[in-house]
């Protein structure tokens, strides 16, 4: 039974390094893709951003953020914006318009159901609004601890890989 246990243990080890890896890259390389907008509030209300009754839509692509720091690794997701920084201060003034201040950050998604995820440029930096960010262990399944995400609220343009280290060092 123990050399079972060990070996189920290994297993999930390495199925969880691979699915990781292949979900960092996998990502990145990742085509054109289009969106749809909602705008939030800093308390989590929101309303999808419509125009003439229809949603609007941007094209880019959605990048996960993948850092490993000695067998824990965290994941952000974003979507990366073709028209970079100006067209997010555009869905943000829109937003504002059309629902008020309260409503400042403009974000991505592709359902209701999805979760919070900041607009970002090509450069890595990140719009104000919610987000969640993952944390894995590779060694959980010896500690019982396990995968757990965080929810965030940016109030500034960030720069994605500083903000992810300094978060690192900081917390974990």
């Amino acid at each position: 039974m123990k050399k079972y246990l060990t070996y189920i243990k290994k297993s999930f080890t390495i199925i969880f390094i691979l699915s990781a890896a292949a979900h960092a890259q996998s990502s990145e390389e990742r085509e054109s893709a289009k969106t749809n907008i909602f705008c939030s509030t800093q308390d989590g209300k929101w309303e999808w951003l419509k125009e003439n009754g229809n949603l609007i839509e941007i094209s880019g692509k959605w990048v996960s953020y993948y850092k490993d720091y000695d067998g824990r690794y965290l994941f952000l997701k974003y979507f990366e914006v073709d028209e970079g920084a100006e067209k997010i201060s555009q869905l943000r003034n829109q937003c504002i318009a059309k629902f008020g201040n309260n409503y400042s950050y403009a974000q991505p998604a592709d359902s209701r159901f999805d979760r919070w995820y900041l607009l970002g440029t090509k450069n890595g930096v990140a719009a104000p609004g919610h987000f969640y960010m993952k944390y894995a262990c590779k060694y959980c399944f010896y500690r019982s601890t396990g995968n757990f995400e965080r929810n965030h609220l940016a109030f500034n343009n960030i720069d994605l890989k500083e903000f992810i280290e300094k978060y690192f060092d900081k917390y974990y």
